[in-house]
């Protein structure tokens, strides 16, 4: 399921810089300005577009004529299940629904409508939680590729290293491993003479692991989750033993 914050993303681009060009989008209908409008009620969920080609144009050889329309109909796969589930039966009946099933489906929209800000909310949750890694992540990038001229992988270890040993970290990390790489210059220069040899040299982690094997060392060893070799490499770079 698709959180309904992309039905958002989805009408931007429709009412975007390439409708400007290419079409005219008017919105013939906005679920949420149904909530509005109607907050006690659960009914059929969706965002209605009609489009009209505001120019002649040619799609796999075929002549779409100016004012042309179509609708764009726009909701996430819960919605969509639901419109599936109820459309023909219920709001284009040959025969009134009973007032039972009217409510059932009712109660089904609303447990959609729980069920999507759920999911929002723990998205927005994870997001918030991780965004410590990610800054570190990106720190760790920037600083590779200043110091050794290249950009770096973005292999799924290095999330990894990063969730791994976040806790073993300063609470100024950007300002204190900055400090250490700036004393340390050599490490860039041992990092260049193994860019393509060994794979991890070419991950932004290999800074972390650099720094950790200097200043954390014991807690690095027991808990590294990759390739001995490539932590041993680092250790004798420092000049540390790796079975120390």
């Amino acid at each position: 399921m698709q959180p309904s914050d992309d039905i958002k993303k989805v009408c931007d681009v429709i009412e975007g810089e390439i409708a400007s060009e290419w079409w005219e989008a008017s919105k013939d209908r906005d679920y949420e300005q149904e909530r509005l409008s109607k907050p006690l009620e659960f009914s059929y969920q969706s965002v209605h577009y009609v489009l009209r080609a505001k120019k002649e144009t040619e799609i796999n050889g075929i002549k779409v004529p100016v004012g042309t329309t179509c609708e764009v109909q726009i909701r996430t796969l819960l919605q969509h299940a639901h419109s599936e589930l109820t459309h023909d039966t219920l709001y284009k009946p040959k025969t009134t629904a009973q007032p039972g099933v009217k409510r059932t489906v009712a109660k089904s929209m609303a447990l959609i409508e729980a069920t999507d800000e759920f999911f929002e909310q723990a998205i927005k949750n994870l997001d918030e939680a991780s965004r410590p890694q990610r800054e570190l992540l990106n720190y760790f990038a920037l600083a590779y590729e200043k110091g050794v001229g290249r950009k770096s992988g973005n292999e799924r270890s290095n999330q990894i290293l990063i969730d791994t040993y976040v806790g073993l970290l300063p609470s100024a990390p950007f300002t204190e491993i900055s400090d250490y790489l700036s004393t340390k210059g050599f490490i860039f220069d041992k990092i260049k003479e193994q860019y393509g040899v060994r794979h991890f040299f070419g991950q932004p982690t290999v800074l972390l692991a650099y720094y950790l094997a200097d200043t954390k060392p014991a807690q690095l060893r027991s808990h590294w989750p990759m390739d001995c070799e490539d932590l041993a490499k680092v250790f004798s770079d420092l000049g540390k033993s790796f079975d120390a």
